[in-house]
């Protein structure tokens, strides 16, 4: 299960930027892949840049504002919950 949620992203990006392109296409008649793959490859990289920032605001919410958890510290719902969302 978790091997199938962590690959379903990684197999859908290309059939969806040509999606995206093809429909594009069908409302407006201009065919632009190249602008739908650069998009793409933008809000990726933008997204890709918050990611240790979202992880900190995540962590930081449920109580770990002076350092990030540890393997030693102790297990709680909270954590868990947090880590399980933000790996998905």
């Amino acid at each position: 299960m978790a091997k199938g949620i962590s690959s379903i992203s990684s197999g859908i990006v290309i059939p969806m930027i040509a999606d995206c392109a093809d429909y594009e296409t069908y409302l407006t008649g201009r065919y632009i892949p190249g602008m739908m793959g650069t998009l793409f490859s933008f809000i990726d990289k933008l997204i890709s840049s918050f990611a240790t920032t979202i992880i900190g605001f995540a962590v930081a919410a449920i109580g770990f504002t002076t350092a990030m958890p540890q393997a030693t510290d102790a297990y709680t719902q909270e954590l868990f919950w947090v880590i399980t969302g933000l790996f998905m």
